[in-house]
Order: structure tokens, then C-alpha cells, then sequence
């Protein structure tokens, strides 16, 4: 293969792998209250009576599930990105 060959080739196949983790991660957006709560269930069993998780900014509670869909679309889209 040309070295042309091989750009293309890297191009598609980072287009493939941007793809898939933005699809990935749009599907986990609707489940990342789920997913969240699934990470954070060992956390909840070890706060001492009367603690309880806060948020301590305004907009914190929306980028936490951006953040949850983000790393679960990476991590559901590693087989094709792999």
C-alpha cells in the first residue's frame, strides 16, 4: 500500500471510531441515571448515617450524566475501536 493507501485507511477508520462512541454515547445518555447509580452503589454503602452525595455546583448534575455517557460510550464502542 502507498502511503496515501494508509491515510486513507486511518482516516475511515477514525471516522468508524468517532462514530461508534458518539453513537454509544448517546444511547447510554438515556440510561446514565442507571449507570450512575450502578457505580456509585458501593460509595452508598460504606457513608456513615446521614451522609449522603451533593452536588456542589449549579450545573454538576448535568455534566455528571454527560461525563457517565461519555465513558460508557467509550467503553461499549472499545470492541470496535479496538
Amino acid at each position: 500500500m502507498t502511503l496515501t493507501e494508509h491515510l486513507e485507511e486511518l482516516r475511515w477508520s477514525l471516522l468508524k471510531s468517532v462514530l461508534a462512541v458518539v453513537l454509544a454515547s448517546g444511547i447510554s445518555y438515556f440510561f446514565s441515571d442507571s449507570i450512575f447509580s450502578f457505580v456509585v452503589a458501593p460509595l452508598r454503602q460504606n457513608l456513615q448515617p446521614g451522609q449522603n452525595l451533593i452536588g456542589t455546583s449549579v450545573t454538576e448534575a448535568f455534566f455528571v450524566e454527560i461525563k457517565v455517557a461519555l465513558g460508557a460510550g467509550i467503553l461499549f464502542s472499545c470492541p470496535l475501536i479496538f
